[in-house]
């Protein structure tokens, strides 16, 4: 038993996690414009997302979806497509960001969204399967419970730094909702993090 595996693989995730990505700025942009509620609600569905590409790694699955075009090309195109719908019900409706606790997006709403993004984005698995292996900290146990185990590692430091970030980010922002060309920006911030998003499927 290596624990020092474990410690090691605890400290990298944590570091990759609270570093500038696509998740993370999507849980801010939507603390910042929805409040609090919102973000913890969308960083509980990211990281609920992530017990599936941990089975999926585990089976061995991610591999074949990994290894199949057609099938990482559909996921892309689902994904860019989910984004784009994100995307239009925010210039459509045009948000009036969360001025009050009552306006932001209902609870199970923002977690079906952050559940989606993940769910709906193959590089997650892809990560996985490059990241996972290289802490097998067990000699006997066998590498599909080692992943499962590693897996909850990261699923538990992910859920701290995103619901964390969420809170941070509501708090400091809190201020400028009071000034209305603020809202503008916020909307436009959105905007902004749905095609980072799109792109970030396809580079």
């Amino acid at each position: 038993m290596h624990f020092e595996f474990l410690v090691t693989f605890l400290i990298a995730s944590t570091l990759l996690t609270v570093s500038p990505g696509p998740d993370i700025v999507y849980v801010v942009s939507q603390s910042i414009a929805q409040g609090q509620k919102t973000g913890v609600a969308v960083s509980l569905g990211l990281t609920t997302g992530l017990w599936v590409h941990t089975a999926l790694v585990a089976l061995g699955l991610s591999v074949w979806i990994v290894d199949t075009p057609f099938v990482m090309t559909f996921l892309k195109i689902l994904g860019s497509l989910y984004f784009a719908f994100l995307a239009y019900e925010v210039f459509r409706k045009k948000v009036n960001f969360a001025l009050k606790e009552s306006q932001s997006l209902s609870f199970v709403n923002s977690f079906r969204v952050g559940l989606f993004m993940n769910l709906l984005n193959p590089k997650v698995s892809l990560f996985f399967i490059a990241f996972f292996p290289g802490f097998l900290f067990h000699d006997t146990l066998s590498p599909a419970f080692q992943f499962v185990v590693l897996g909850g590692i990261f699923w538990l430091q992910a859920t701290f730094v995103f619901c964390s970030a969420a809170y941070l980010s509501h708090r400091v922002a809190k201020p400028l909702f009071s000034m209305p060309k603020s809202l503008g920006f916020f909307r436009f911030l959105q905007l902004g993090v749905y095609a980072v998003l799109i792109v970030w499927l396809w580079v």
